[in-house]
């Protein structure tokens, strides 16, 4: 159907083609198969809900399409794939869903360290004139 919003897979927040659920092909085969059975009592992993979708949702429609990682001091030219936490939520819960916290990565630039430095990144855009704003 056109004009369709885009979606965000809930679990890594790739784009995820309209028609096919919530979650892309990867974490549905994975959740399919039982994988996220370890992360249940995990309380990191509870606030990852319907706010936390509809966040990165409104990124998207803020225009953080692409990978957000400066690289060689150019934006990184692939689709963003995964929202990445700039202080993970394990290290401040309270930072989970905040904007400015987030940025959009291709899987090659997602990193798993517990604090990252903004300046490696291309601020998110927030607000409907897609004004920029960075910690």
């Amino acid at each position: 159907m056109p004009n369709e919003p885009v979606k965000a897979c809930i679990v890594c927040g790739a784009i995820v083609p309209s028609g096919e659920g919530y979650k892309c092909k990867l974490h549905r085969k994975e959740s399919e198969q039982g994988r996220y059975a370890s992360r249940k009592g995990d309380p990191v992993e509870k606030l990852y809900n319907a706010q936390w979708r509809k966040l990165k949702n409104f990124l998207l429609m803020q225009g953080n399409v692409m990978c957000q990682r400066i690289v060689n001091g150019q934006q990184c030219d692939r689709l963003g794939e995964i929202w990445h936490h700039l202080v993970s939520p394990r290290l401040d819960p309270t930072r989970m869903y905040a904007p400015k916290n987030l940025v959009h990565v291709c899987r090659d630039h997602h990193s798993d360290v517990l604090q990252d430095d903004p300046s490696l990144y291309v601020p998110t855009k927030l607000g409907i004139l897609g004004d920029s704003q960075s910690e």
